[in-house]
């Protein structure tokens, strides 16, 4: 299938590999791949650069334009290598010299990243949270705990995926209230989803309009986002609100969005509570 999301072409960030065999090896290759990449292409650029002759010339600006244009394509690419290669961590994020230098190293902090993207990987082939491998999502947690992963602030949000999913409340509620009081080490894009889970959560899962509009005004939309979950906070608020009409078009809005999220656990947990809504709105129309 073609990627057509504008916002996630471009780029290996999101991309999660296939299988679970001897993941440390083979994402500390696949994280190198950008590195790489910028090699070929500076070198590729530097030669057509040496390979262009033009005589100065009204009649040979294009040459020229073409000879000078391979030059700062080699240099520009050259930069993005060192950036990318050096191994460096900032806002949350590691370098792809960073990544590939920790999971090739071994220890617990290669063992909780390999772990994590295990779990994501799980979710995004499509099983659902509350199906996640329980042993494999504790044992990140406590590696989280114990290293002080970057990532290991992710840890919570899955969780509280999984608990939601699963019918516990009480556990759901923990998870995301942590999720919530580490938000301000998450990247200012991502973060945004914090506050979605939240809202949602409040809404649909405690009924509580206030605390769900409290973190719905902190969200500001982001084209990361899946519009999926966004239109199922929504109309989650709009049901406490009693406004069915509005809730209705957000329950179907989001139900257009789901086959374009790129976790398909996540989208099946959304799609079991959207339908939950419509029973809800229907028995309330019913009794008032």
């Amino acid at each position: 299938k073609w990627n057509k999301n504008v916002n996630t072409a471009g780029g290996m960030v999101i991309c999660l590999p296939t299988g679970s065999e001897n993941l440390a090896k083979r994402f500390s290759l696949y994280a190198l791949g950008g590195p790489l990449a910028s090699l070929i292409l500076s070198v590729s650029a530097y030669l057509l650069f040496q390979a262009i002759e033009f005589q100065p010339s009204n009649s040979e600006i294009f040459t020229a334009v073409a000879k000078y244009f391979s030059l700062l394509l080699s240099i520009f690419s050259f930069l993005i290598l060192l950036i990318t290669i050096i191994p460096f961590r900032t806002g949350g994020f590691s370098s792809d010299g960073a990544r590939a230098l920790k999971l090739l190293s071994g220890g617990d902090e290669a063992r909780f990243e390999v772990l994590l993207l295990k779990i994501i990987g799980s979710s995004t082939s499509g099983i659902r949270p509350c199906l996640l491998n329980s042993g494999e999502l504790k044992e990140a947690e406590l590696l989280a705990e114990k290293t002080g992963a970057s990532l290991g602030i992710y840890i919570s949000g899955i969780q509280h995926q999984v608990e939601f999913d699963g019918g516990s409340l009480v556990k759901a509620e923990e998870y995301i209230l942590k999720y919530v009081n580490d938000a301000d080490k998450i990247p200012d894009g991502i973060r945004n989803s914090v506050w979605v889970d939240a809202a949602f959560f409040f809404a649909f899962g405690r009924k509580d309009l206030e605390k769900a509009m409290f973190f719905w005004n902190k969200f500001h939309p982001s084209a990361i986002l899946a519009k999926a979950q966004i239109h199922a906070a929504d109309a989650a608020i709009n049901t406490l609100k009693g406004n069915y009409a509005s809730a209705r078009e957000k329950i179907q809005a989001s139900r257009a969005e789901l086959p374009n999220m790129l976790d398909i656990g996540v989208s099946l947990a959304i799609a079991d509570k959207l339908t939950e809504l419509e029973n809800r709105i229907a028995l309330n129309a019913k009794l008032s």
